[in-house]
C-alpha cells in the first residue's frame, strides 16, 4: 500500500486492518496523523506496544479482547523477526529504519512517509489555523525553523483565539 492508498482508505472510511510499517524518514507527525485518523475512522483504541509478540503471546491475550484496539508499535529501528507478518492484524509499527534482515519480508507492508516539504506545512497551517495573512504564515515557519511539533504547538494556542483576532496574537 502507498501513502496515496492509505489517505484515499482513510477518506473513504475503509480502512484495512491489515498490518502496516509506516517508515518515516523525518520525523513521525505525519505518521501519527495517520494513526489517529485510522483510529477514528475505525473507533478502535490506540494501544502502545512494545513487542509485536506482546498481544498474542501475552496472557493479557487470554483476558482482553485486542479487536477492538489498533496496537502501535513505536521504535528507531524495526528489527523483530516473524515467520508471517501478515498475521499481525491491526498493528502498526512506525519507525525510521528497517533491519535489512527483515526489509524483503516486510516490504509489502511497509509504507514510506516523505519528509514533509515547506509548501505542504505552510498549507497545513493555513488549514489547521485559519485567519492568519500568508506572510504571517511564512514568519511563524520561519520563528518555530519548520519544526513541525513547534508549529502544531503555536497553532493550538492561535486556535485559542477567534479567527479575527489571531493576526493580532500573532
Amino acid at each position: 500500500m502507498t501513502l496515496v492508498q492509505l489517505k484515499e482508505a482513510i477518506l473513504e472510511n475503509i480502512i484495512p486492518d491489515d498490518f502496516m510499517v509506516l517508515h518515516c524518514s523525518d520525523n513521525h507527525f505525519l505518521a501519527e496523523q495517520y494513526v489517529q485518523s485510522i483510529c477514528s475512522c475505525t473507533k478502535k483504541v490506540p494501544n502502545n506496544i512494545t513487542s509485536l509478540f506482546e498481544v498474542q503471546d501475552s496472557a493479557f491475550a487470554l483476558v482482553f479482547d485486542f479487536d477492538e484496539r489498533i496496537n502501535i508499535l513505536r521504535v528507531d529501528e524495526f528489527n523483530e523477526q516473524a515467520d508471517d507478518y501478515s498475521r499481525f492484524n491491526n498493528t502498526i509499527v512506525i519507525c525510521d529504519k528497517i533491519d535489512k534482515k527483515i526489509a524483503t519480508k516486510v516490504s509489502n507492508f511497509v509504507i514510506e512517509i516523505p519528509k514533509l516539504q515547506d509548501w505542504q506545512v505552510l498549507a497545513y497551517m493555513q488549514q489547521v489555523c485559519p485567519g492568519l495573512e500568508r506572510h504571517e504564515y511564512s514568519k511563524l515557519y520561519a520563528a518555530t525553523n519548520g519544526n513541525i511539533y513547534r508549529i502544531s504547538s503555536e497553532l493550538d494556542k492561535l486556535a485559542l483565539f477567534a479567527e479575527e483576532e489571531r493576526s493580532g496574537v500573532l
